[in-house]
């Protein structure tokens, strides 16, 4: 019967009677509230624990945001709760529902960046997987260069990632990316070359087939001559294969490669400086042509004489002729050279 005098006789008074006297108290305030009766209203509604329409009456028609908020939060109606934040500007809180309570991340977001809480708006990003977004809010908003990274990974963008550590300063880890993560390995080596890492510069030069340097950075660098020899190796470095090999105190080893690919003054050098052995180091001058270095194997031989015909007849330099014959004491070669300049 109250419905027919609230709906169709509109006569609020008899209507309520009726809800009063079956107990329909949501009933009874609907009435209220169609009266205008506002306070009376909320009493009803308070009596029926129906939180939802009590915080519609704060907030439809008294304004009272704070009172509907706390009403909607009593029925766990966060939809209206979150609807009355918006309305009062407060969208850091709406924002905290829409994430929280809802899950509704589209939305969180919206009300963060309206707020600017870019905080909360990457931590919503990273909740709903978009991990590169909050990587870029982590990096160019909040200035947080760990967290952004941490993003970055997590979407395997490893140029944004790279980025960030080239910003940092971390050469290492932006070189270990670019080999291990894009293949990169030109960049990588940069990137060593910049930390002074010449460990993983070596390694990421084997990876890209530069094996000539690596053997460099192996033999200068880190005096490793086993791994030296095994890039020059692989790269068909015979000469520097050899030069190795001496390094090492492997001198026949050295001069077998020395031979294969011809290079006879080396040879003579290590008969000469390593082995001692001054004939040898002759034969192998003399088959370059190497005047100077042969006359000084003659020299460290005993044979001034010769060693001073080589000055005089082939360098000419008369001075050093001078000095091996009157070594030698041959003086007659030596009064014959004397006014020769």
């Amino acid at each position: 019967m109250g419905d027919v005098y609230k709906d169709y006789l509109k006569n609020y008074n008899k209507a309520k009677t009726m809800y009063k006297k079956c107990e329909k108290w949501v009933k009874y305030a609907d009435v209220c509230v169609l009266e205008g009766n506002y306070d009376e209203a909320i009493s009803y509604y308070d009596k029926a624990k129906n939180y939802e329409k009590m915080g519609d009456v704060y907030k439809d028609y008294l304004k009272n945001y704070n009172k509907a908020k706390e009403n909607y939060k009593k029925g766990e109606n966060w939809v209206k709760y979150a609807d009355v934040c918006v309305l009062n500007e407060d969208y850091e809180s709406a924002g905290d529902i829409y994430k929280d309570k809802l899950k509704d991340y589209i939305k969180a977001k919206e009300m963060y960046r309206k707020c600017e809480n870019w905080v909360k708006y990457a931590e919503t990003c990273e909740l709903n997987g978009d991990f590169e977004e909050a990587g870029d809010i982590y990096k160019d908003k909040v200035k947080n260069y760990i967290k952004a990274k941490e993003m970055y990974k997590k979407c395997e963008n490893w140029e944004k990632y790279v980025e960030l550590c080239l910003l940092r300063g971390e050469y290492e880890e932006a070189g270990d990316i670019y080999k291990d993560k894009v293949k990169n390995y030109v960049k990588a080596k940069e990137m060593y070359k910049k930390c002074e890492n010449w460990d993983k510069y070596a390694e990421t030069c084997e990876l890209n087939g530069n094996f000539e340097e690596a053997g460099d950075i192996y033999k200068d660098r880190f005096r490793n001559y086993t791994k030296a020899k095994e890039m020059y190796r692989k790269g068909e470095k015979w000469e520097k294969y050899a030069d190795v090999c001496v390094l090492g105190g492997n001198y026949d080893e050295a001069i077998k490669y020395y031979i294969e690919i011809k290079n006879y003054e080396k040879i003579g050098d290590v008969y000469r400086k390593h082995i001692k052995d001054y004939k040898m180091a002759k034969v192998y001058y003399r088959k370059c042509e190497k005047w100077e270095k042969y006359a000084r194997a003659c020299e460290l031989n005993g044979e001034y004489e010769e060693a001073g015909d080589i000055y005089n007849e082939i360098i000419r330099d008369f001075g050093k002729a001078k000095e091996m014959y009157k070594k030698g004491k041959n003086y007659l070669k030596f009064l014959a050279t004397f006014f020769k300049r």
